[in-house]
């Protein structure tokens, strides 16, 4: 399955709004003729939008298909980012359903941005969502250019590979569930994806 995210190419049918826990902003997609990107605060500096700048959960927004997976699966997406950060893959676990909009509980999020690519997995303890970072892969990368992030996961062995250009790296997964979720995030300034796309990669 590809999806092109190109004005009239795709609808939000197949897919979930989902919200970064313990914030109240959902957010939203603005279309644009080749591609989606978040809407972010006007008139806002770009640094202000970044991590741990006065705005930067102003610009969450993320989507996950409605569909689970339970096999292994080849999850990639064209992204990229306006300024510093930091576009998203998230592989979820079921999300939790019972507000107004769905809530992302246990996962692993694969961030690009101007640094390089970070995974972060995400767990409850003691009733809440923490999180901690898996790997830090470090390498210049540019404003502006588009970046091809694929991912191979294995519910059945528990591990979640990163590819990108070429480079590969495996980690460890024990929170990936057998039957998972993936989809995209924006976040810490203006994202733009252009694709998205699931394969059977067993």
């Amino acid at each position: 399955m590809k999806i092109s995210f190109a004005k009239d190419q795709w609808s939000m049918q197949g897919w979930m709004i989902v919200k970064y826990p313990g914030l109240d902003h959902e957010g939203s997609w603005i279309q644009k003729e080749d591609c989606i990107i978040n809407a972010t605060p006007p008139n806002i500096r770009a640094e202000d939008m970044c991590e741990g700048g006065k705005y930067a959960t102003d610009t969450f927004v993320a989507m996950i298909l409605r569909d689970s997976f339970d096999s292994p699966k080849r999850v990639a997406s064209t992204m990229s980012f306006d300024h510093k950060m930091a576009p998203i893959i998230q592989i979820a676990n079921e999300p939790d359903t019972s507000g107004e909009v769905p809530v992302f509980q246990e996962r692993y999020e694969v961030v690009l941005y101007y640094q390089g690519i970070n995974v972060w997995e995400h767990f409850l303890l003691d009733g809440e969502i923490k999180f901690q970072r898996k790997l830090f892969y470090q390498r210049p990368l540019s404003a502006g250019k588009k970046y091809f992030l694929e991912l191979e996961v294995n519910p059945y062995k528990k591990t979640l590979a990163v590819i990108l250009e070429g480079t590969s790296m495996t980690l460890h997964a024990p929170l990936l569930p057998d039957k998972f979720y993936a989809g995209i995030m924006a976040s810490e300034g203006i994202n733009r994806f252009y694709d998205f796309e699931i394969t059977n990669n067993e």
